[in-house]
């Protein structure tokens, strides 16, 4: 697949999973499906961030660590901040603890916790968007 494909195909699925047309939500999107392929010197990233490129392409081969879903997660744990502005991010974290700790032994708990304080978060947002 070359960059051209992963890159509509990232945006196409974004488009229709997020059922969104935003741009920057789909720019992110099509940007973040090119970089597995920084392990990769002659990629588009591998190009932009040679050192770390090289660095990678000397210790695993072409479609390997990069292409895991070990490293999805590390870059989806990542990029959580980015799906929120950084203030209403914060925010989202101050409302759960300021309720109770998060449980994490009990998880549909700590779920529920987070579904609410986000649920809050997005009304807080809709009504400072409806005001002038």
């Amino acid at each position: 697949m070359t960059a051209k494909n992963h890159f509509l195909f990232s945006i196409s699925a974004a488009s229709l999973t997020l059922a969104t047309v935003d741009p920057f939500v789909l720019l992110i999107a099509g940007a973040m499906s090119l970089l597995p392929d920084i392990d990769s010197s002659k990629s588009v990233y591998g190009k932009i961030l040679f050192p770390l490129s090289r660095l990678i392409e000397r210790h695993f081969p072409h479609r390997t660590f990069t292409h895991s879903f070990f490293m999805t997660a590390i870059v989806a744990i990542g990029a959580i901040p980015l799906a929120f502005e950084s203030k209403e991010f914060y925010f989202a974290a101050w409302i759960i603890n300021q309720d109770t700790p998060l449980d994490w032994e009990d998880r549909e708990t700590a779920c529920r916790q987070i579904c609410d304080a986000l649920c809050a978060l997005r009304e807080l947002r809709s009504q400072s968007e409806m005001q002038p």
